[in-house]
């Protein structure tokens, strides 16, 4: 699928929040104010990525937002969903030992 494989631990992100006041009725630009707030996304067999638009997907390209897509190996839907993050918005993927979710299988190679 042409992604690559990295460590969880390799790929961390800070919590962030953000409230965007609008004195004027005016806002910003959305993709701005996601690329400050989002470094990054581990979505675990996230099955709601198999329905959304590949427009939606390939905004994390556009955006320049790294995915680390995790799985497990006896979850299929998890590695179609991942796959698919993989090829749509250059997700890297990691597949663990386990069923869905796999954190509950591999907890350990999970946090690492």
């Amino acid at each position: 699928s042409g992604s690559s494989m990295m460590s969880a631990a390799s790929f961390a992100v800070s919590k962030a929040e953000g409230v965007e006041p609008s004195v004027d009725g005016q806002t910003e630009d959305v993709s701005k104010i996601l690329t400050r707030l989002v470094r990054g996304w581990i979505p675990v067999a996230a099955g709601a990525v198999l329905s959304a638009s590949s427009d939606a997907l390939g905004i994390f390209i556009d955006l320049e937002i790294p995915i680390l897509a995790i799985f497990g190996d006896q979850d299929a839907k998890g590695k179609e969903s991942s796959d698919r993050l993989a090829d749509e918005a250059g997700a890297w993927t990691l597949e663990l030992e386990g069923r869905h979710p796999c954190y509950l299988d591999s907890p350990n190679e999970f946090i690492r």
